[in-house]
């Protein structure tokens, strides 16, 4: 469908319309956390061990953090990397131009109304002609309508939805370029282009031509001169590849990028935590601290067989003494309760 292509007015400046159209998608939550691994105790969880820099650190888990974790979480990290490349897909997408001239297979009469007798005949002529190079050179056929007399009358509320009504009336494709005028101390211009004119018609172009256009306006250019003198400013590199993304593109863009670049940053949280904790194991009935006798290293017995800094084969069978507690802050109930703070997590190493 033909859209709003821009448009200006007296005191108001100019506007480049939206060039940029998708119809509506559908939202879908993407569960990253596997399940809850905590430096505290919760009801239903055990106790982990697990090494990191040479010494132990206890988490807690009501399931085994063990590999599987590990390729859920690259999973989650390379949808969520798909997902952030979805901006820059939309911004590149639109924003890569590359003009070729649109097939004339249709109906290319340059109609321009003038009920409101801005232009004089000679102009009008004048003015045709430099439509008529401007469909030579793009394909795009440009027409003009300044509405008077009778149709001033009732004239609607806004002018753009005047413009649109005018487009569909005039043409069946979309491959024109409509621009209404209104005159007089207030003026007003109101733009619409055909979908198949986007590629040519973009963000660029657009902005150069109702800046021009608006600006010669308001300093109070006749409209003959002003609309022949913005079609010559474009005409030299209107074809010319270009990259400006649409202003209506680079919306959705960071709104996705919003969401999801956060969740790939947790999500890469996530993956690096699987790495720390791919080799936990539930801490045994039974296990206390004690160090190497070589390097005095502490570990958990019955978790490693190898000493984690030294690599000194470790023996077991003589029991030191177990890591002291609290009395009030020890979980009776809980049988692989041990003292989370003896080896809690650095934050600062994550």
């Amino acid at each position: 469908m033909p859209h709003s292509s821009g448009g200006g007015f007296h005191g108001g400046g100019f506007h480049t319309g939206g060039g940029f159209h998708s119809g509506g998608h559908s939202g879908h939550n993407l569960n990253i956390v596997t399940h809850r691994i905590s430096k505290t105790h919760y009801a239903g969880a055990h106790a982990y061990i697990f090494y990191h820099h040479h010494f132990p650190h206890v988490v807690y888990s009501s399931e085994s953090p063990l590999e599987k974790d590990l390729t859920k979480s690259w999973i989650h990290t390379i949808i969520l990397f798909l997902v952030c490349l979805i901006p820059f897909g939309i911004i590149f997408g639109t924003g890569l131009h590359f003009p070729k001239k649109l097939n004339t297979n249709y109906d290319t009469r340059i109609i321009i109304e003038d009920d409101a007798g801005y232009l004089t005949d000679d102009q009008e002529t004048l003015l045709k002609n430099t439509f008529l190079t401007f469909y030579d050179k793009t394909g795009i056929t440009p027409s003009f309508a300044a509405p008077g007399g009778f149709t001033m009358m009732f004239w609607p509320s806004s002018l753009e939805d005047y413009a649109y009504a005018d487009y569909l009336t005039k043409f069946k494709d979309e491959k024109h370029w409509l621009i209404v005028y209104r005159g007089g101390e207030n003026y007003h211009f109101e733009c619409i282009q055909g979908n198949d004119t986007d590629h040519i018609l973009n963000l660029k172009v657009r902005q150069d031509f109702y800046k021009y256009l608006n600006d010669h306006l308001e300093d109070g250019e006749h409209i003959y001169t002003a609309l022949t003198g913005a079609f010559d400013f474009i005409m030299p590199t209107v074809m010319n590849p270009c990259f400006c993304p649409e202003s209506d593109a680079i919306a959705p863009a960071v709104l996705i990028g919003l969401v999801a670049i956060p969740a790939l940053g947790f999500a890469i949280y996530q993956l690096v935590a699987s790495y720390r904790f791919k080799d936990a194991v539930k801490y045994p009935d039974g296990s206390i601290l004690k160090h190497c006798p070589y390097c005095s290293n502490p570990y958990y017995t019955k978790t490693v067989k190898k000493c984690p800094k030294c690599g000194a084969i470790l023996e077991d069978d003589t029991p030191q003494v177990k890591p002291k507690t609290k009395e009030k802050d020890s979980i009776q109930e809980d049988e692989y309760a041990i003292d989370p703070k003896q080896f809690e997590i650095d934050k600062d190493n994550f």
